[in-house]
């Protein structure tokens, strides 16, 4: 695998690790919310339970349900990897002028290429692509293509921790 190969592939797995890392974060934190509401109606529920005891069984009934909504529509998903595909949107969407170079270059591994075509027809031509890539990479930071957009929830969990 051609050093230049390796640098532009390194750099996209390293978005799709902190693109998964804040897809996680950002599933966690409505799960995090959820159960500190609950903790808080908890208590409120717990001076009902000796005049009405069916308080406590409709409150666990609650929160089960409530942690299985949870569980099933927000963090399930946030556990998913993230696809190449994906990443490659959103390097693309931080760095506009990178068009399809990227996705282009991550198609021609320099491998499969000098397997499938031993005469070496266009190999040059791949090889100068993936020397622009990664010369263009070398200046692409994965920190500010996961940090365009705003952490969700953040707001919620902290007013009901500090509740």
């Amino acid at each position: 695998m051609s050093h230049d190969y390796r640098v532009f592939t390194k750099f996209v797995r390293q978005v799709q690790r902190r693109l998964y890392q804040r897809s996680l974060l950002q599933g966690l934190l409505p799960m995090a919310t959820a159960v500190l509401a609950l903790l808080l109606l908890g208590v409120a529920v717990q001076p009902l339970v000796p005049r009405l005891p069916l308080a406590a069984v409709i409150y666990s009934a609650l929160g089960a349900l409530s942690a299985l909504a949870l569980l099933v529509r927000v963090v399930l998903p946030a556990l998913r990897w993230v696809q190449q595909k994906q990443a490659l949107a959103r390097i693309e969407e931080a760095y506009p002028g990178s068009h399809d170079d990227l996705r282009n270059a991550l198609q021609l591994d320099p491998e499969t290429l000098a397997r499938a075509n031993p005469h070496g027809v266009a190999l040059d031509l791949v090889q100068a692509l993936h020397h622009r890539v990664a010369r263009q990479i070398g200046h692409f930071n994965p920190r500010a293509v996961v940090r365009r957009r705003r952490l969700q929830g953040v707001a919620w969990c902290a007013m009901m921790a500090l509740a």
